[in-house]
């Protein structure tokens, strides 16, 4: 497990606030569910508090197997003491690691939220990345629950992005 850069939850006034912050930063939205999400629903914490965030990876610190769920991951970070992300901690933490190194996919273990897209309502987590495909910024997605990219970035019927070491790395609180 790798600490991540400290983050600071209540820092802001209002989700439009932090929104901006994200955009003067540079980072960049993968899907417009990102911003809806941010402006919509994110509810703030009232007081500051910092939040440490630590990398997990799957396979090496959880000792999950290729092909894993979801709600495995969730169970196996539980038992070790990690904390579900809340989604202000998400974006925080896409502020506090602008430095990440490239081609590095850490998703959010978090409650999923659900959206609305042309195939029906979908449940996704959210994705800190930078991959050298897509430029120097850094990003934030919104990926299905089951972490399989939407639209563009979906392979084949049936891959399972936990078995592509791109996608080995989670986040949770610790």
């Amino acid at each position: 497990m790798r600490p991540l850069p400290p983050i600071t939850v209540g820092q802001h006034q209002s989700p439009a606030e932090l929104h901006q912050k994200l955009i003067a930063a540079g980072v960049r939205f993968g899907e417009p569910w990102v911003p809806e999400l941010l402006l919509a629903r994110l509810v703030l914490s009232t007081e500051p508090c910092e939040v440490n965030l630590v990398a997990v990876n799957i396979h090496d610190d959880l000792r999950l197997h290729v092909g894993c769920q979801y709600e495995d991951i969730l169970a196996v970070g539980s038992a070790h003491g990690l904390k579900l992300c809340a989604m202000e901690d998400v974006f925080e933490a896409r502020l506090a690691y602008l430095d990440q190194p490239c081609d590095e996919f850490l998703t959010a273990m978090m409650v999923p939220e659900t959206v609305s897209s042309s195939d029906g309502d979908i449940e996704v987590v959210l994705t800190v990345e930078r991959m050298s495909g897509m430029g120097p910024n850094p990003w934030m997605r919104a990926r299905s629950k089951q972490i399989v990219p939407v639209a563009s970035m979906r392979k084949e019927p049936g891959w399972n992005p936990f078995n592509d070491p791109a996608f080995h790395n989670v986040i949770f609180r610790s």
